[in-house]
């Protein structure tokens, strides 16, 4: 039995194709990952401003039963009477309520790794509320001679806040410092 040359070596793999289908495999994973993790960034972000604007909500009912929005505790929590029997504060993650009324079954806390701030006006007839947006080029967030804006005096976290919402009567911009975001 006689066996051709050409036969045996033709029913493998060389390794330079072996090399090239692994880089290959291996830009398809590092591009897919880019999406993957931007994807979840992007909807992180919108949890985010779906959550302010929920507290929002609750804080106008709030505002109609009681003539004034919550204090707040200087760290970035309201105070609402027995809003909480462990703290003084309403914690973000628990019931927004007080003794006769739940205004939200429960506050919402950041998604991911940052924090929310809220900060009363004078005499409680204003509020703003505060948030880290990951995504720095989402188009909510203040932009000054194409960089991104952070509020310098707020902080959501380990990062300054980024994005805000107010009650109809204030801007979230009012007595705030603006600086560029580093990232």
């Amino acid at each position: 039995m006689k066996y051709q040359k050409s036969n045996i070596f033709s029913r493998g793999f060389t390794l330079m194709e072996l090399l090239i289908v692994i880089a290959l495999l291996g830009i398809l994973i590092v591009v897919g990952l880019g999406s993957f993790q931007s994807a979840t960034r992007k909807s992180k972000d919108s949890q985010r401003k779906a959550n302010l604007k929920s507290v929002s909500v609750a804080l106008e009912a709030y505002f109609n039963d009681a003539g004034a929005y919550p204090a707040d505790d200087g760290q970035g929590h309201m105070v609402i009477t027995d809003c909480s029997s462990s703290y003084s504060y309403c914690p973000w993650g628990s019931p927004m309520k007080n003794t006769a009324t739940t205004y939200m079954a429960l506050l919402p806390s950041d998604p991911g790794a940052n924090a929310y701030w809220y900060i009363a006006g004078t005499s409680n007839a204003s509020y703003q509320m505060y948030a880290r947006i990951d995504n720095l080029e989402d188009g909510a967030i203040t932009v000054s001679s194409g960089k991104p804006q952070m509020y310098s005096d707020v902080t959501c976290g380990s990062k300054k806040c980024n994005y805000g919402v107010s009650s109809s009567n204030i801007l979230p911009e009012t007595g705030r410092t603006l600086a560029d975001d580093p990232g």
